[in-house]
């Protein structure tokens, strides 16, 4: 008989009545999927398949003519079959069983791919969803920090903001409320409200309120009947459905409540993305109450020192990001020091996985807590812009020029309105591919160190910076990068620091000391830089804000499809401390178990001790060639080869080394085979070398 599948009535009772089923919608999906992978496998292997529910109960049989009768005994009869328990995330979704002849191979092991390739193909979906959702709440909240930074005409007047901030409130639903509640002394004040609503002054410590200054802790109810803590004088609540009361703070200080209700029955719940929009306004009104604050105590104190510190809090909370610490293959160190005034400089990341991120560096023209606000409103922009790109286009990784194309026909009108403008560089480090891809707006030359061609040189675009048109086409650029390459990006606060006698530091100088620092970790290109500064100025303190962050592209070294890692270096000794670090990730990777100190250190010394020989004596006229190393595991155990083309060279004829000091040399193959247990030399007629050195785990 040809096997049937069910109708889709039986399927849905099938999946609702599995037992432990917590998800029927999954298993659903499932069966979509074998419905649609199953079908050319069983054509071409003359088999059939069953899927059952935990009940066995049959939910699903196609395939050719099923001569065990599968559906009636499964269990017993002359052909093969195999079956697999389908679990996903720690969840059963039933069992399929594959029926096929009795000479058929590998029969589990195809069965194996087809349910692996489908579970594989149900977890990228539900990520995917979950990524697509997570977008649309930091959409949401990034949209409402756009929305309030880009009203500067307002910020003279903090009142009219934090008005504003309770009217956003109105857009979460129907009969929606709020009241902000600061901090008086010793009490709560209702600083702005919906709809004038007139209440009196609390005790910070009083009622549902109360708590959640006291706490720092936000508090959701969506049934107040049964809810705890209210006050009988919150007077306020008393026709509340739902309501949230979020803590307005900021890492220095706080400085009250957001209490946010509805009143309308049919309204929606306090959800998480409804919380994270006012989590997120709870915030900026603490932002423009700190900076406001902060603002009017330099006025006050008239001192130098406290300018600086505004400046820097208000870099730390709106202009700067902190690099990312997850990416492969590259080292990152950011810096900004803020002037005397506080200026708009700012920098961001975007992170896209494990291989790759977006770097966002910019300059606003102007001084002064607007500039400020500008790069904050700027800086938000292209966090919107690609939230919004990503969702109209479909793709997690918009082009740069498109990112920044966004952002220029969002700020135009707004930036020529306060006649203003911004210089920025907006660049994508794809560390998978060794390419970086930027689009330069009028910002200062990104200086590029070239490691293995040994030269710096400086890239640059020819974009208007953000704010000349709304016509502007921005053109993106690539380059190719490789291990040891360093991209230095920077401010003009830098080069235009002045000395005693007036002479500006100036782009040769930082060049010149990038070229000369390149090998250093990033984080001590930056901090030596800042130590040059100020010997060459006088000073400690500048007169425009010092931003700077460096990149040095590394190794990413991993193990190939073939079980190796793999390694090429130029001939030439400064390259022996990527050979350091390519042993130490063999013995980590590749030990089977955590290598020993000593077993690393040793092999470390013996591979050391090779290449600098292959350099030193086995490459005349040479130069130009590669060395390649690459490690694996063997049966004897750790194993790295070296290969390089040059004269044949034989370990018998060396010397043996000379203990009394009486003759030098010997020494390097000495340690080398004191340190691994094998050492093999081979060479070709093609004058390539190899040197497998071989370490038991």
């Amino acid at each position: 008989m040809i096997l049937q599948p069910l109708n889709t009535t039986q399927e849905q009772n099938c999946f609702e009545e599995l037992p432990g089923s917590r998800n029927p919608e999954t298993a659903r999906q499932f069966l979509f999927s074998l419905q649609k992978v199953a079908p050319p496998f069983l054509e071409w292997a003359n088999a059939s398949l069953g899927y059952f529910s935990e009940k066995n109960e049959i939910i699903y049989v196609t395939g050719a003519e099923c001569l065990c009768h599968i559906i009636e005994n499964r269990k017993n009869n002359p052909h093969q079959h195999v079956e697999q328990e389908i679990l996903y995330e720690n969840n059963c979704l039933g069992t399929v069983v594959l029926c096929c002849p009795a000479d058929f191979a590998n029969a589990g092991k195809y069965l194996h791919l087809i349910i692996s390739g489908i579970t594989g193909e149900l977890i990228h979906l539900e990520d995917e969803s979950a990524l697509l959702a997570e977008l649309g709440m930091s959409w949401e909240s990034l949209q409402a920090i756009y929305d309030l930074n880009a009203d500067l005409n307002s910020f003279h007047n903090p009142q009219k903001l934090l008005e504003k901030i309770t009217e956003r409130v109105e857009a979460v639903g129907n009969e929606t409320c709020a009241v902000l509640w600061l901090r008086d002394e010793e009490n709560l004040k209702p600083a702005a409200s919906t709809n004038n609503r007139d209440l009196a002054p609390r005790a910070k410590d009083y009622g549902i309120i109360g708590e959640v200054f006291t706490k720092q802790r936000l508090v959701v109810c969506n049934n107040i009947s049964g809810a705890t803590g209210i006050a009988e004088n919150e007077t306020e609540l008393k026709n509340a459905v739902h309501f949230a009361v979020f803590p307005v703070a900021t890492r220095i200080k706080n400085y009250g409540v957001l209490e946010v209700w509805q009143e309308d029955r049919n309204s929606p719940v306090f959800d998480s993305r409804t919380t994270r929009l006012l989590d997120t306004l709870a915030l900026q009104a603490a932002m423009v109450i700190e900076t406001e604050s902060l603002h009017r105590e330099s006025i006050e104190n008239e001192k130098l020192q406290q300018e600086i510190e505004i400046g820097s809090k208000i870099q730390q909370i709106l202009l700067t990001g902190n690099p990312p610490d997850a990416i492969r293959g590259v080292k990152i160190a950011a810096l900004t020091i803020p002037s005397r005034q506080i200026d708009g400089d700012f920098y961001d990341f975007i992170e896209h996985g494990e291989n790759c991120f977006d770097l966002i560096i910019g300059d606003v023209m102007g001084k002064g807590i607007p500039a400020a606000l500008v790069g904050a409103a700027t800086k938000n922009c292209f966090f919107r812009a690609v939230g919004q790109l990503q969702s109209t286009e479909r793709a997690l990784r918009p082009a740069p020029e498109k990112i920044v194309g966004w952002v220029n026909n969002e700020m135009t009108a707004k930036l020529m309105q306060f006649e203003s403008f911004v210089t920025s560089c907006y660049t994508r480090f794809d560390l998978e591919k060794r390419l970086v891809t930027f689009v330069d707006c009028g910002h200062t030359k990104t200086i590029f160190y070239n490691h293995r061609a040994r030269k710096i040189s400086a890239l640059e675009g020819d974009n208007m910076p953000l704010g000349f048109s709304e016509r502007e086409i921005f053109k993106e650029q690539i380059v190719s990068v490789e291990t040891g390459d360093v991209l230095f990006f920077f401010s003009d606060g830098i080069t235009e620091t002045r000395s005693a006698d007036g002479e500006f530091f100036g782009d040769e100088r930082l060049a010149a000391y990038v070229f000369e620092n390149a090998a250093q970790e990033p984080r001590e290109i930056i901090s030596g830089l800042l130590e040059m500064l100020q010997n060459f100025s006088g000073e400690t303190n500048f007169g425009d804000d010092l931003t700077c962050v460096a990149v040095r592209i590394e190794e990413n070294l991993r193990v190939d499809s073939e079980g190796k890692i793999r390694l090429a270096i130029d001939r030439d000794l400064r390259e022996l401390e990527r050979v350091r670090q390519f042993v130490r990730k063999a013995c980590q990777l590749l030990s089977g178990k955590p290598a020993t100190a000593d077993f690393t250190e040793l092999f470390e010394l013996a591979v050391n001790e090779t290449i600098t020989n292959v350099i030193r004596h086995a490459h005349q006229n040479k130069a130009g060639d590669e060395i390649q190393l690459f490690a694996e595991n063997s049966d004897e155990g750790l194993q790295i080869t070296v290969g390089y083309n040059g004269e044949n060279f034989d370990p018998k004829t060396a010397a043996a080394p000379v203990f009394d000091g009486s003759r030098e040399g010997g020494f390097g193959l000495y340690i080398i085979s004191n340190c691994v247990d094998r050492v093999v030399y081979t060479h070709d007629s093609n004058n390539q070398n190899t040197i497998c050195l071989t370490k038991k785990k």
